[in-house]
C-alpha cells in the first residue's frame, strides 16, 4: 500500500526578514515600473505611497487599483480572488494594476498568470487579450517571499466593448488551489480612447 507524501513548500533560499520588502516598498516597485513601462498609475499614488509606511495605509492607497489578490498558503496552494479595482480599460492602451499577494508560505517562485476566454466553447487562450506581469529591470515577476508582496499586472484589449476572461495564478507547477481557487473571473469594460470615464 503507497501513501502519498504530503505537498511541501519549496522556495529558493529566501533573504533575512530585515531584508524583505516591506508592503510600501513593494508598492513602490509596482509605481516604478509602471511608469517604466510607460504606463503610469495617477501621481497622486506616489504622493500617498510616500506619506506612510504602514501596511494599513499603503493597502487603503493601492486597493483602488488592485485587480487581482492571491493568497498564497503554508503548503504553497494559490488561491486568487478579484480585488476592489474596477475592470476598466481604454481600447488600444495598456493599463496597469496592482497584484495584492499574501505569501503565507514564503515562496520565491514566479508568479505566473494565464487567461481563458470565457466565450470559447474550448476554454481558448484569448487573442484579443495581452495580459502579463511585468518582469524587468526594477521589478521582478518572482516573489520576494515577504508576506505582503505587491506585483505589476499589464492589461490590453484593442476593441471596445465587455468581454469576460478567466484569470489564473500560480507559483510553479502543482501550486493551483483545488475547486478551481486559483482562477478568478472578471469582465473587462473596454471604452473607447476618447469617451470620458463612467461612474459604473
Amino acid at each position: 500500500m503507497t501513501h502519498a507524501l504530503p505537498f511541501v513548500c519549496f522556495f529558493v533560499a529566501a533573504a533575512p526578514v530585515s531584508e524583505l520588502p516591506t508592503p510600501a516598498e513593494s508598492a513602490r516597485r509596482v509605481v516604478d515600473a509602471a511608469k517604466a513601462e510607460k504606463a503610469p498609475l495617477p501621481e497622486e499614488l506616489s504622493v500617498k505611497l510616500a506619506a506612510s509606511d504602514d501596511p494599513r495605509d499603503v493597502w487603503l492607497a493601492v486597493a483602488a487599483h488592485t485587480l487581482i489578490e492571491v493568497e498564497i498558503n503554508p503548503e504553497m496552494r494559490v488561491k486568487v480572488a478579484a480585488g476592489p479595482a474596477k475592470p476598466t480599460l481604454t481600447a488600444g492602451r495598456t493599463m496597469p494594476f496592482f497584484v495584492r499577494v499574501e505569501n503565507r508560505c514564503g515562496a520565491t517562485a514566479r508568479l505566473a498568470v494565464t487567461a481563458t476566454d470565457l466565450a470559447s466553447n474550448n476554454a481558448e487562450t484569448p487573442d484579443w487579450l495581452d495580459v502579463e506581469i511585468v518582469n524587468a529591470k526594477g521589478h521582478s515577476d518572482r516573489l520576494s517571499g515577504a508576506p505582503i508582496d505587491y506585483k505589476l499586472l499589464m492589461c490590453r484589449i484593442a476593441e471596445p466593448g465587455r468581454r469576460e476572461v478567466r484569470l489564473g495564478f500560480d507559483a510553479g507547477q502543482g501550486t493551483q488551489d483545488l475547486g478551481f481557487r486559483g482562477v478568478t473571473d472578471i469582465l473587462f469594460h473596454v471604452r473607447k480612447e476618447d469617451a470620458a470615464p463612467s461612474g459604473d
